[in-house]
């Protein structure tokens, strides 16, 4: 999650994830994302990433060196929102979809000012797909899956994935925090991808391919038919345990 004075904003959404720069000196703004980049290369790693560029100082060249960072850590930029022509047309020349920028949330300027998002029509009700349904008391925002998600899917998100139905096997889901699926749970689970051993991993038939909580991993034995009753796992001693979820 980010501090107050970050500079980089990081958000999962049904697309991919969203990566929004914000006003700042652009070499720390570069350093920053850089190093949550590295950091927390596991969760990133394959992502589609749309980049909303609220910092009027990042030009073309800045663009092409992201571009070029992401790239490094095997993310494939996507689209890019801005409001900046030469930022739309340099994009283009990447081949990336380009959009008007979207507004974060209010954030304090190195100036010490805290600067309000423009105002904007407002956004389209969540869909049946995701939703963020607010704060939990780890301060994880959440969003909810309404579908089965199948092979080849992944979802990323920075805080809980909630999934309503089953995962199949060849799915993904990696979670900034907790992972709860009211389904069958059949595919590779990341709980706390950002270093969060403290993560849970709950569903109503838990037989994934691959469970990971923070830097733990445990692989599921194969061939062996698992009790059908809700489950959860978590990290106790340095190990994955997986007990009874009442």
């Amino acid at each position: 999650m980010k501090s107050d004075t970050s500079l980089v904003a990081i958000k999962g959404t049904k697309h991919g994830l969203t990566i929004t720069l914000l006003d700042g000196p652009v070499p720390q703004t570069l350093h920053e994302l850089s190093e949550r980049l590295t950091r927390t290369a596991s969760f990133f790693k394959g992502a589609q990433v749309t980049l909303n560029l609220e910092n009027a100082a990042i030009g073309a060249p800045q663009l092409h060196e992201i571009d070029d960072l992401l790239k490094q850590h095997q993310i494939t930029l996507r689209r890019i929102a801005t409001q900046n022509t030469e930022l739309a047309a340099a994009g283009a020349s990447l081949g990336l979809q380009i959009s008007p920028s979207e507004s974060a949330e209010p954030h304090t300027s190195t100036t010490g000012k805290t600067r309000q998002p423009t105002a904007r029509a407002a956004p389209p009700a969540p869909t049946d797909v995701e939703r963020e349904i607010g704060e939990s008391g780890t301060t994880y925002p959440a969003i909810v899956v309404r579908r089965t998600v199948r092979s080849g899917t992944a979802i990323r998100h920075e805080g809980h994935i909630i999934v309503v139905g089953d995962v199949n096997p060849g799915a993904e889901l990696i979670a900034g925090g907790d992972v709860i699926v009211w389904g069958k749970l059949r595919g590779l689970v990341h709980a706390g991808a950002l270093g969060d051993n403290n993560a849970i991993v709950c569903a109503l038939h838990f037989e994934p391919t691959q469970l990971r909580i923070g830097n733990i991993i445990a692989r599921m034995p194969e061939g062996k038919k698992r009790k059908s009753m809700p489950e959860m796992a978590s990290v106790r001693n340095g190990k994955i345990e997986v007990v009874e979820w009442r």
